[in-house]
Formats: C-alpha cells, structure tokens, sequence
C-alpha cells in the first residue's frame, strides 16, 4: 500500500521513543527514534516493529512514548510550495 493510500486510510506520521536493554549489556538502556506512517491510538506498526524487535534481537523494552500527527492532511502536503535544500 502506498504512503498515500495509508494516509487516506486515517495512518499519521508517527514517531516514538522507545527506551530499551541490549541483550549483551543487561541494566545498560538505550535509545532508539522510530517513525513511520501509523495509526493511532492502536499503533499496529509500531507494536508489530516492537514484538519482531524483541523476538528477532532479544531487546527488553523498558518504555515506549509516542507523538502522532493530526494536524497535517493530504492537502496540506500537495499546497506545498516551497523546497529548501540545507547542508
């Protein structure tokens, strides 16, 4: 399915913060930023990242804080007129 069809499907852009312990440093947390195209307030891609995540590399996630998106829509993104390049 493409960005554009999630997004007609209520998906927002999403990030989280998920605070985890490596398996090969127990009591040593680390950070992780996701973001993806999601939908809110069940996040199933998210929890499908996390469940692969912690079965795939043995991770134990301490915490999760999500930020979701409602503000921007489809027409918002297409009105856009400007690009700007920094480097």
């Amino acid at each position: 399915m493409t960005a554009q069809n999630l997004w007609l499907e209520g998906y927002r852009l999403c990030t989280a913060e998920i605070i985890f312990e490596r398996p090969a440093k127990p009591a040593e947390f680390a950070k992780v930023i996701w973001r993806e195209l999601d939908h809110a307030p069940d996040f199933p891609v998210l929890n499908s990242f996390l469940r692969a995540w912690q079965h795939q590399d043995g991770v134990r996630v301490h915490s999760v804080q999500v930020a979701a998106s409602e503000s921007i829509g489809m027409d918002d993104l297409r009105q856009a007129s400007i690009s700007v390049l920094v480097h």
